[in-house]
């Protein structure tokens, strides 16, 4: 079944809302709310797309080792929505478990390499948001969290968009920032800075 071309569609909206508006601070608050929206929705549609891929995608549903499989069991006997693929030399299984999407990283002996989940800014250390939303000029309502568990230290990574930027933060508890990512947003209707 193919997908639709929204593309259309989101090319009106941001022609609507780049041209419409009197207030600039009206069209400054839809443009950014807006950008969330298209950061958000291109990666849902990754995502979608991916899925529907996923028939055809070797590396999606794979059989994994009865090792690696009783390693996954005992440390996560509740996991629903369990899709298993291969990243490099690692087994991901990318489950929900107690109302939270984790992705786990086992290696071919059963051995955890890395967790991550999404989680939500107020769960994150004060001192990491904090530092964030300070450096960058930001508000929690703009930041997209995830923690990532690895090697015995964690961390969380940070995205969000300002000013036709895209960036991913890496932070550990203390604050201690790291870009990671800082990427140029081409959107239609806007013009080059």
């Amino acid at each position: 079944m193919p997908v639709p071309n929204r593309l259309p569609l989101v090319i009106k909206v941001f022609r609507f809302v780049s041209s419409d508006f009197d207030s600039p601070h009206l069209k400054t608050f839809v443009m950014k709310k807006m950008m969330i929206l298209l950061a958000v929705t291109a990666i849902l549609s990754s995502t979608v797309t991916h899925a529907l891929a996923d028939s055809v995608d070797p590396n999606i549903d794979i059989k994994v080792s009865a090792i690696v499989q009783e390693s996954f069991q005992k440390d996560y006997p509740n996991a629903e929505y369990v899709r298993w693929y291969k990243n490099g030399d690692y087994y991901v299984a990318s489950f929900n478990n107690e109302l939270q999407r984790l992705s786990v990283y086992y290696d071919d002996n059963g051995n955890v390499y890395s967790i991550t989940r999404f989680i939500k800014c107020e769960s994150v250390p004060l001192n990491a948001i904090k530092s964030v939303t300070e450096k960058y000029g930001v508000t929690e309502a703009d930041i997209a969290a995830m923690e990532v568990s690895k090697e015995s230290r964690t961390y969380y990574l940070f995205s969000f968009t300002k000013d036709n930027k895209y960036y991913i933060i890496e932070s550990d508890a203390s604050g201690n920032l790291k870009m990671v990512k800082k990427q140029k947003i081409a959107l239609p209707g806007t013009e080059e800075q």
